[in-house]
């Protein structure tokens, strides 16, 4: 990523932090207004036939308050619409992390590049790719979580990158323990056990791997309160590798499942197959 696009993403980030404030006011408004409802409700429904006025009255206002709030959310997605992957699902899934990110206060982007219908009809069947991103995206949700990094922000990535089709999640939340990226793929395994993780998603991605003969890139950088600190990239290049590429080279045990590289060396590295 350039300077001038991660200055660019900054920016963004800015103002969808107002959107959340702005988020938390209409779910703010709105709970008072739900308690304020049950609460006429539950001093008239012991006898409901004797008071058929109230009940068509609350009947408005709860009409009145659903419609309010259904317009403040409506204004807030229209203001932080994503971009159309041209596939219902995928983007009804995106929307829908994209609002819990929003209740996270964690800012959200997603970029499509090249053809997802074509990607979907000839690299990866869509099914097998929602779970992949929702795995993803709620493994970056939970790391966020369990992170107290001022820079709260996720970035997807899918579609075509060079010759080959890809889904990268970028996120600011906790590193993955070492031991964690060392067993990834071979047992359910997490680096956020504590913070509602299990380890499954990874399971089901090497299954996929496998499948399809994609690889598997996992990028670290030293943690940073100002920028994305780790990405996970599914790769569907045909070669079926698992790297690595991270700060700390020297706490890997050396394994023919996986290749170790240096940060932004994944091009240089000797290619070996996943052997699990």
């Amino acid at each position: 990523m350039t300077p001038l696009e991660i200055v660019k993403l900054k920016d963004e980030n800015n103002h969808l932090k107002t959107q959340n404030n702005a988020l938390r006011v209409a779910n703010h408004k709105i709970q008072h207004r739900l308690t304020t409802l049950e609460r006429s409700a539950a001093l008239i429904s012991d006898s409901p036939t004797e008071h058929i006025e109230e009940w068509a009255i609350l009947r408005e206002d709860v009409k009145r308050a659903a419609q309010d709030y259904h317009s403040d959310i409506g204004q807030l997605e229209a203001k932080n619409s994503l971009p159309s992957t041209k596939i219902q699902m995928l983007d009804n899934l995106f929307k829908e992390f994209s609002l819990s990110f929003a209740a996270n206060s964690i800012d959200f982007k997603l970029k499509v590049c090249g053809s997802i219908p074509f990607m979907v009809e000839n690299v990866i069947e869509q099914s097998k790719l929602e779970t992949m991103i929702g795995d993803h995206l709620q493994n970056a949700l939970i790391a966020l979580n369990a992170s107290d990094n001022a820079f709260r922000s996720v970035l997807a990535v899918i579609g075509l990158a060079g010759d080959c089709y890809e889904f990268s999640v970028y996120d600011s939340g906790v590193p993955f323990d070492v031991a964690t990226l060392e067993l990834l793929g071979t047992k359910p395994v997490t680096s956020y056990g504590n913070n509602g993780g299990n380890g499954i998603g990874f399971m089901t991605t090497f299954e996929t791997m496998r499948e399809v003969n994609a690889s598997l890139i996992v990028s670290e950088k030293v943690p940073s309160g100002s920028d994305y600190t780790k990405s996970v990239t599914v790769r569907f290049d045909g070669e079926r590798r698992y790297i690595i590429e991270t700060y700390r080279t020297e706490d890997f045990l050396e394994c023919g499942r996986y290749t170790i590289c240096t940060s932004g060396g994944v091009n240089d590295i000797v290619k070996k197959p996943l052997e699990v």
